[in-house]
């Protein structure tokens, strides 16, 4: 048989989950050769529900590098972690910060205070007050200690109608005439006590005017002259709405957190992994393992398996690490403050010590203890951390380059009690902003 001219051999296959290929097979007599030519109609390729095509790959629609139908990455806020409920990116926001186009911004920020996303109003102008924000809700604060009292759109004194900060009107109890002393009348008067505030979800009782006000229970608000219950989601994947209804279930396997996101196990509850395993934060994603230490708070590690469980090994400077249990608020640390923001929404705690002490109470005696400022509304916080060796009032950029207690305006102060200037050796001690417990001497 003589081949003239190149012969075509087609093959078509089509495999399970993957695209149908069409395989085209030339033979040139005239070049005694054979070319093989594979077409795939990637457009074709059949994958599964929850999947979609990116390049030549199915990809999750869940995962966060490639959102719903997308093939981009979900942007990852400051202060947070990007999320995804499987059609749309999200964020889920540190303690302290919340969701504000996209971005985790500050729970004390006068231009984003509690939970909203616009600015805490102006005061009155020339009212002598100015606005606040405690990490709830908008307020307002007078200048001068003549006039504390922000009532009817103005800062005033002490008086029978405008008395203390909730500007009471003090009324004549059995024929008594009332005063008013440091913001309190006499005989003193609560309209709020015993609450009468007893409607369903209208049980908050405030003062306005003098008289008891009833208002919504938070997570309701006002609908018709009824308080109704407002389900509350978000970026929630899971857990309770606040309402007796739920944001979802997690997948078999996984673990709702209290953030409401599904993991798979939770290190701050250690919950979610087989007996004899802990949970532990790798990178940003939640794992069980076998390998558990016997470190504890403030105890010498170089790594995660030297700490036990509900603990991580966070390394300092020098590349020292100490074992700090792992926290998501403040009532998850023993006697420290969740300070040290890891990922995912999970932070480390403090370890509590006193700087005034000459043992300081640290777990190695090598370390000092450090008082220092933390963003998100904390107020000073301790720790022990490796001793630096420069005297007070030599620079610094940071508490462990200091032989002293803190590093305060870039250089090395002695810390002291509040308003305490008797450990100053001839210095004052100073009060910093944000601080309470302690100033600094100088």
């Amino acid at each position: 048989l003589k081949l003239l001219g190149p012969v075509t051999v087609l093959d078509t296959t089509a495999l399970p989950g993957r695209a149908t290929t069409t395989t085209t097979m030339v033979f040139d007599a005239a070049l005694n050769s054979t070319s093989t030519r594979i077409h795939a109609d990637l457009a074709d390729r059949p994958h599964a529900a929850g999947f979609h095509l990116c390049g030549n790959a199915c990809v999750a629609n869940s995962s966060v590098s490639t959102c719903g139908t997308s093939c981009t990455p979900c942007s990852t806020p400051v202060n947070g972690v990007a999320t995804c409920n499987g059609s749309s990116c999200g964020v889920l926001c540190n303690v302290g910060f919340h969701e504000c186009n996209g971005q985790c911004v500050s729970d004390f920020n006068l231009a984003t205070c509690g939970t909203s996303c616009t600015p805490c109003p102006n005061a009155p102008a020339g009212s002598g007050a100015s606005p606040t924000c405690d990490g709830v809700g908008c307020g307002l604060r007078c200048f001068s200690t003549a006039t504390p009292n922000f009532c009817a759109g103005s800062c005033v004194a002490d008086s029978l109608t405008s008395c203390g900060t909730r500007c009471l009107t003090c009324p004549a109890q059995g024929g008594v005439a009332p005063t008013c002393q440091n913001g309190v009348c006499f005989p003193t008067v609560d309209p709020c006590s015993p609450n009468p505030c007893t409607a369903p979800n209208r049980t908050q009782c405030a003062v306005v005017g003098g008289q008891a006000t009833c208002r919504c229970n938070p997570g309701t608000q006002e609908v018709a002259g009824q308080c109704v219950c407002t389900p509350s989601c978000g970026q929630r994947q899971c857990g309770s709405d606040g309402c007796g209804g739920t944001c979802g279930t997690c997948a078999s396997g996984s673990t709702c957190l209290s953030s409401g996101t599904c993991e798979v196990c939770d290190p701050v509850q250690q919950a979610g992994c087989p007996s004899g395993q802990r949970c532990r934060l790798d990178g940003s994603t939640f794992q069980c393992t076998t390998s558990i230490g016997g470190g504890r708070q403030g105890e010498s590690c170089a790594s995660d398996s030297q700490c036990t469980s509900g603990f991580v090994c966070t390394l300092l400077a020098g590349g020292n690490g100490r074992c700090r249990k792992y926290c998501r608020t403040n009532s998850d640390c023993s006697a420290g403050r969740c300070a040290f923001s890891l990922a995912a929404g999970i932070s480390a705690c403090s370890t509590s010590c006193n700087p005034t002490s000459s043992t300081f109470t640290c777990s190695n005696a090598s370390d000092g203890c450090y008082v220092f400022s933390i963003s998100g509304g904390l107020a000073e916080v301790t720790d022990c951390q490796p001793q630096g060796f420069r005297s007070p009032g030599a620079s610094c950029t940071a508490v462990t380059d200091c032989g002293a207690d803190t590093c305060a305006g870039g250089f090395c102060r002695d810390v002291c009690p509040s308003g305490n200037s008797s450990s100053c050796q001839g210095l004052t001690c100073n009060a910093v902003s944000g601080w309470t417990t302690y100033g600094v001497c100088r």
